[in-house]
Parts: structure tokens; sequence; C-alpha cells
């Protein structure tokens, strides 16, 4: 994984964020909640940890998309308050995560006509035309040869089920064209997870104030 700390470095609170495939930090920059350290996590082609800043206060993990899968492999080293967004611990599965075929082909279309592909992604993980135009003035800024290795990795994830942290909330878009909203709910009700739907598509955060209101009662 590759990290980017955003925000005050003197803060007493850290968000952690998960981020998903084929991103970075840009399109969460208009996001950032004062008076907060982020520690944005994106590219997955190696799933070690980073070391991470320490702070005084408390700690909180945001795990949206693939995200989601990494979060919950690093959960028991991060003494932390979770949300789940958009994502399970299987990936590629056709129960509880992307339907394999769709992501094969995917894959496959990627490695043969390149950045039109990853922009008919991008738009997908939208249901709100101007939220979808704001995520193009904040385009991820990574390697075309990258986001390929990164996906073909998490093809080979194994799917993880584990027990998960108490406190966890859990949103499942219920416009989400990318992970299945029905395979999510099925991956939170085997963990036993109370999941809540909320509305837009894969990539809801621009309907939110920042990225801190995912916790709620977390001033």
């Amino acid at each position: 994984m590759r990290l980017k700390l955003l925000g005050n470095p003197e803060a007493r609170n850290l968000l952690i964020l998960f981020n998903g495939w084929a991103m970075d930090e840009r399109p969460f920059l208009s996001l950032l909640p004062e008076g907060v350290r982020v520690a944005v996590l994106f590219d997955y082609r190696d799933l070690s940890l980073p070391e991470l800043p320490r702070v005084p206060g408390r700690t909180l993990v945001l795990a949206w998309s693939l995200g989601v899968y990494a979060a919950l492999h690093h959960a028991e080293r991060l003494p932390a308050r979770f949300v789940f967004l958009a994502g399970t611990g299987a990936f590629r599965d056709r129960l509880y995560g992307i339907d394999p075929r769709a992501l094969d082909l995917t894959l496959e279309a990627l490695k043969r006509d390149g950045p039109p592909v990853l922009e008919r992604f991008y738009r997908r993980m939208f249901a709100d035309e101007e939220h979808a135009r704001r995520f193009r003035h904040h385009l991820p800024r990574r390697k075309l040869s990258e986001v390929i290795e990164e996906l073909e990795m998490a093809a080979g994830l194994p799917p993880l089920f584990p027990e998960l942290p108490e406190g966890t909330r859990i949103f499942v878009p219920t416009g989400d064209r990318i992970v299945p909203p029905p395979a999510q709910e099925r991956f939170w009700r085997r963990l036993g997870g109370e999941y809540r739907p909320v509305p837009g598509g894969h990539f809801p955060f621009y309907a939110f104030r920042d990225l801190i209101e995912w916790f709620g009662d977390v001033p």
C-alpha cells in the first residue's frame, strides 16, 4: 500500500481512509474534516500496511470498495472505530462480491483498450451526474499499468469472513453498479453485521460534507 498524509499534523484524532481500486487521494481533497489528521491508503498491489502516524486521541477507519477487504485484512492490528462502505471481504465472488465474469471482462478490456475502460468505470461509480462531474475535476493520477496490476492482484484474493470489530458501522449504497447491493447485504448478514442502506452509487461521498460524517456521533 501507499500512504498519503493530509490534514492537520498536530490533530489529536486520526482518520484512516482505505481507498478503492484505481484511486489516490485527489477525489477526497475537498472532503477532509477540519482538525483531523487523515491517512489515505491506496494501491493494493501489496497489502502490507505502511507505518501510520500515532495520535493521542481516537483512530477512525473508513474503508470503501476494495479498501473494505484491506481493512478487514488488517482489522485486528488497528484499535479503531470502523465504517465499511460499498465493499465486502470477498472481492471477486459470485455471491458476496463482484461477479467473476464481469470482473474478468473488465480486466480483459482494460488490458486491450486502456483509458476509455477506466473512464467508463469511473462514470459507473455515480448515480448523480453532478457528482460525476465533480469527480472528473479531481481524477486520480495513477499509471494504467499500476491499476491493471492492482486489479489482477485483487482478482486473486481469497474471501475473508472475519469477526467484525465492536461498534462497526456498515453502509450499502442502494444504487451501487460496481459491487451489487444484494452481494454486499449477503456478505454482511453472513458476518452478523447490521448494515444501513444509503442512497447513491458506488461513490456516495459527495452527498456528504466531509469524511467524518460517516461516523455519526464522532466530533
